[in-house]
């Protein structure tokens, strides 16, 4: 047996032990009946003080498996029972979704990285004991994995997790078997390296050895999470294989029933990026979309495939290609969120009046460059597709229009930290100096213009007119079409 093997073994046979080890809750420990509406679970976090709180974000939708404030989702704050207690009760809850918990810092500014769980399974009739304490343990700096173009970087950068492995975690109570589990999973992959086929084996082990405490849902769920999640860092690293094999058999996507990835927060993304071909294959957007539509029959995974592939990648596709997707796609809250893309996209809609942060902590209004054509560039430190922009076309036409007071150019950073993103400008290969540097304020993408827009990929050029709206977001005149063509609408923009 190999060495990273024999890890994986032992450290999975360590965690099966964990995921066991409540039993002794007898029956509160099982799932809720089917019959059963809403849910609660109670946080005691002993560090916890006086002006500390939590606040819990659930989706009922999901498009992956990070915790987005960007899509749609509820919030709840808790009632304090006792120091260190909170106590959450959520009695809308009617089917499977997933939440997190995010800590407020003391002075009540979120601490967006930072959370005390990410996106886990809620099912109604969960009654949920949750003790966090905090793990110092953990440095993100020991946790380095291999992206591509950026060498061995912190998972956290280069998956963008939201959150940082602060806690160690102890559930209780009804329908918490699935709750340790998926913590026990989460270990799991943290500790076993990058043999992620002998990961998805072990994971699949554990959840199985466990099943009887599980709904047939959240068994279903936890399984298909878990494999999406490990094939998905695979695309993301680069070392994806077309066969998928657990203990030597092929594993394909028909092991899940198709109701089953629809309510997945990872499988789907994973169906994504493997087929658009992004572990470094170069693909086109409209045989993707065309593969999508005929490869899955009409129903609710297809709607939630589309929406996904639309939301990343509506830009570079035609807009009759886009209306005939967006036609297809019959479930209306999927249809609402590619309506509420479009109209914010359409020529003549107010543009975002966003107010940021540059170099000196001037704060700088969209707004206050009314009368003036404004090309918004968005883009983060280590894009390699922003840097190419960059140098191939951006900054050849800054150049040509550097003496036109009439064209102003702001580039918007969505680097988490400020050093990063001035280290970004340092490097001379995303943006100048003599344009207008700004980012969201240590928002990332969680702030309200990436959200405005539904940005999901970079960079993302837009070109807002005179009277502080959209000219055009197509990303054939702004990306794809080179200098030249991004000049000439330009051009055509102070003719307005």
């Amino acid at each position: 047996m190999k060495r990273s093997m024999i890890k994986i073994h032992l450290i999975s046979k360590a965690l099966v032990a964990y995921s066991l080890c409540c039993l002794p809750f007898a029956l509160s420990g099982q799932p809720g009946s089917a019959a059963s509406k809403g849910a609660s679970i109670r946080v005691y976090l002993p560090e916890a003080g006086a002006e500390d709180t939590i606040r819990y974000v659930g989706f009922r939708h999901t498009f992956t498996d990070v915790t987005d404030l960007n899509q749609e989702h509820t919030e709840a704050y808790p009632v304090r029972e006792g120091a260190g207690y909170f106590v959450f009760r959520i009695p809308s809850l009617d089917r499977p979704g997933y939440f997190s918990l995010l800590e407020n810092s003391r002075a009540g500014k979120l601490r967006e990285f930072i959370q005390i769980i990410s996106m886990y399974l809620m099912e109604p009739g969960d009654d949920v004991v949750l003790r966090a304490e905090k793990d110092t343990s953990y440095r993100p700096e020991e946790h380095l994995v291999r992206a591509s173009g950026l060498g061995m970087v912190p998972e956290v950068e280069a998956f963008g997790t939201k959150y940082q492995k602060e806690y160690r975690l102890e559930f209780s109570g009804r329908g918490a078997a699935k709750y340790r589990i998926r913590y026990a999973l989460d270990k799991l992959a943290e500790r076993g390296g990058s043999n992620y086929d002998g990961l998805i084996h072990a994971g699949l082990t554990l959840i199985d050895q466990s099943r009887d405490s599980l709904s047939r849902m959240a068994y279903d769920l936890l399984r298909a999470d878990f494999v999406g999640r490990l094939e998905l860092l695979k695309v993301k690293t680069g070392e994806y294989r077309d066969s998928l094999s657990v203990s030597g058999k092929r594993y394909p996507d028909s092991l899940f029933p198709d109701t089953v990835i629809a309510l997945s927060a990872s499988f789907p993304q994973f169906i994504i990026q493997r087929d658009a071909g992004i572990s470094g294959e170069k693909h086109n957007s409209t045989d993707m979309l065309k593969r999508l539509t005929g490869t899955y029959p009409p129903g609710l995974l297809r709607d939630k495939l589309l929406t996904i592939f639309l939301l990343n990648n509506n830009e570079f596709l035609p807009e009759k290609t886009v209306e005939h997707a967006v036609s297809l796609v019959a479930d209306a809250f999927y249809a609402g969120e590619l309506r509420k893309l479009r109209s914010h996209l359409n020529p003549g809609t107010p543009a975002f009046d966003f107010l940021l942060p540059d170099t000196s902590g001037r704060a700088i209004r969209l707004s206050d460059f009314r009368g003036k054509v404004v090309f918004v560039d968005f883009w983060f430190t280590g894009c390699g597709g922003c840097a190419a922009y960059y140098k191939n076309v951006v900054s050849k036409v800054e150049q040509q229009f550097e003496k036109n007071p009439d064209v102003v150019f702001i580039s918007v950073s969505v680097d988490r930290t400020r050093e990063k993103w001035l280290n970004g400008l340092r490097s001379g290969s995303y943006t100048s100096s003599k344009v207008l540097n700004v980012y969201t304020g240590g928002q990332g993408s969680l702030h309200r213009v990436i959200k405005h827009y539904g940005i999901t990929a970079y960079p993302r050029p837009f070109l807002i007119d005179k009277k502080g709206k959209i000219y055009s977001g197509k990303m054939e005149e702004l990306y794809s079409g080179g200098p030249e063509i991004l000049a000439a609408t330009i051009i055509r923009a102070l003719k307005k």
